[in-house]
């Protein structure tokens, strides 16, 4: 990946196995467009962000899973909505709890719902809605 890239995502998922796909599937439909970043705790996600924010590096998507050991997914995308309102969200989920996906809409720190388990289709068209609305 080339470190010059200005723009990132981030992919937050505690279970390796679909992070590392979902990760293969973006940098093969968007090349590379982003920074493809990673994390399994919603903690390192949000130490993550700052890190590439620090560096100069614009943050433009979080796609992170609800159930985590630890913080949520939920409650991550709050903490980062309230930290940067720019950054588009995605919780990809086989298991949101539908009052935490309308608490979370409602309070406008979401901005997609993808089910798991996922199409190419469905997430990219959804990925590519958010980013193109800017």
């Amino acid at each position: 990946m080339d470190n010059k890239v200005k723009k990132a995502v981030i992919l937050v998922d505690d279970e390796i196995l679909l992070i590392m796909t979902l990760r293969m599937e973006m940098q093969r439909h968007y090349g590379d467009a982003f920074r493809v970043e990673t994390a399994t705790r919603a903690e390192r996600a949000e130490a993550l962000l700052t890190e590439l924010i620090d560096s100069g590096v614009m943050v433009v998507l979080i796609i992170s899973d609800w159930s985590m050991p630890g913080m949520r997914g939920d409650a991550l995308l709050e903490r980062i909505r309230s930290k940067d309102g720019t950054i588009k969200t995605i919780l990809l989920s086989g298991y949101a709890c539908d009052d935490s996906v309308r608490r979370l809409y409602d309070s406008n720190c979401l901005d997609a719902f993808v089910a798991k388990p996922w199409t190419e289709e469905t997430l990219f068209g959804t990925v590519d809605r958010l980013l193109s609305a800017g």
